[in-house]
């Protein structure tokens, strides 16, 4: 009897992260699109998925996690290494689905918006001691004790003012305290620099954007990275007052006519002299200021806040970017 022979060849690996965390996401039930049609890759756990003789055409892949956003990326096989073709995808969490822990989101649209992300101020992994800049090599330490591991691509390593940060992609770690990078950093850099996770957002053509990040009370600061067009951009944002304001909802109605007459002020006398005069004008105010942004085609993100004296702000709005550039 002929012996039958099976080959069995790897086309792509796929690792899942919850992109707030790092964690690596092995839930059972999960979707996998492959230019619209469900296929079923072979879970390997910790996160991975293996394509095994689906063939390497490029081809645009969906996932759908529960209590995640839904992810969709497009696989372009001269992009990834030949030998094994790996695919790491950093999965939103759902804001309607919270997986026991807060988060905030940053929302909204900017024309020609290519990528968002941000990296934790107050959580970076760890410190450079030596950049090798002609190998790519980089040392590190921990100020702390505690294990250095850099197990995903790219990180943010900061300036020394954590005013901005370059990116650095791993080629492998070469010792617990050093690591080799795919790509030399250009120009000085001091030691003594933090490495960061870099959380990352999603941004549809339109230039709508998502970030979500972990909210880890009021001394949470996030440095936003964001590129338009050709232009580079940081800033930083903070969770002391949104924390806040975020948790005191106030209702507004759209149509301040229909406000009027079921209040019965039915008479433009009684409405300007009335005693909610001044909240009709607010509720118009606020309103009018929401269906501007929503006629534009911008997502406003809108707050009000009243702390525990009553000292009220009526409407807070988060800016995160801005479309002006010097």
């Amino acid at each position: 009897m002929a012996a039958s022979v099976i080959r069995a060849k790897l086309d792509l690996l796929v690792r899942l992260y919850d992109t707030t965390t790092g964690a690596t996401v092995d839930e059972r039930n999960i979707l996998f699109m492959r230019d619209g049609v469900p296929v079923r890759p072979e879970s390997r756990g910790a996160g991975i998925f293996v394509f095994i003789n689906t063939g390497r055409e490029d081809f645009l892949m969906r996932i759908a996690v529960f209590g995640y956003e839904e992810y969709e990326i497009s696989v372009r096989y001269e992009e990834l290494d030949a030998g094994l073709p790996t695919c790491n995808v950093f999965l939103m969490p759902s804001e309607n689905t919270p997986r026991g822990r807060n988060t905030l989101s940053f929302s909204g649209t900017l024309p020609f918006l290519k990528k968002i992300e941000a990296v934790n101020l107050n959580k970076t992994l760890c410190l450079t001691s030596d950049i090798n800049r002609r190998t790519g090599d980089i040392s590190l330490y921990r100020p702390s004790a505690g294990r250095i591991d850099l197990d995903e691509d790219c990180y943010g390593l900061l300036s020394a003012d954590k005013t901005s940060y370059v990116k650095i992609e791993i080629e492998k770690m070469i010792t617990p305290q050093s690591v080799r990078l795919k790509h030399p950093l250009e120009g000085e850099f001091a030691p003594n620099l933090p490495i960061a996770r870099i959380v990352y957002g999603i941004v549809h053509e339109d230039g709508e954007y998502l970030l979500r990040v972990c909210d880890d009370g009021e001394n949470t600061r996030y440095l936003v990275r964001y590129e338009v067009g050709d232009e580079v951009r940081f800033q930083e944002v903070s969770n002391n007052l949104l924390k806040r304001t975020i948790k005191t909802p106030k209702l507004y109605f759209f149509d301040t006519g229909l406000v009027a007459y079921l209040t019965s002020h039915t008479t433009p006398e009684l409405l300007a002299n009335g005693a909610i005069n001044g909240s009709i004008l607010e509720n118009y105010i606020v309103s009018e200021i929401r269906k501007t942004y929503f006629n534009n085609g911008i997502n406003c993100s809108m707050w009000y806040y009243r702390d525990k004296n009553n000292k009220e702000i009526d409407i807070i709005f988060l800016l995160i970017i801005s479309t002006t550039f010097s």
